[in-house]
């Protein structure tokens, strides 16, 4: 159970420098692709995420 707690706050940690990184960064040209990148990883991180608990819960 703790595996799971420890890898959703690495996930909220990162999502959250993401997103503090992005606001200080708002004027750059380069925040749009960063930002859709950002998006892009995170979004496979939970749908990884999803799948290894889905995976985990239907083993045991």
């Amino acid at each position: 159970m703790d595996y799971r707690i420890r890898t959703y706050v690495g996930i909220a940690t990162f999502s959250g420098m993401v997103y503090v990184l992005l606001a200080i960064d708002t004027q750059s040209s380069l925040s749009q692709s960063v930002y859709g990148w950002a998006v892009a990883v995170l979004s496979i991180l939970v749908l990884l995420l999803v799948a290894a608990d889905l995976y985990h819960s239907v083993q045991s």
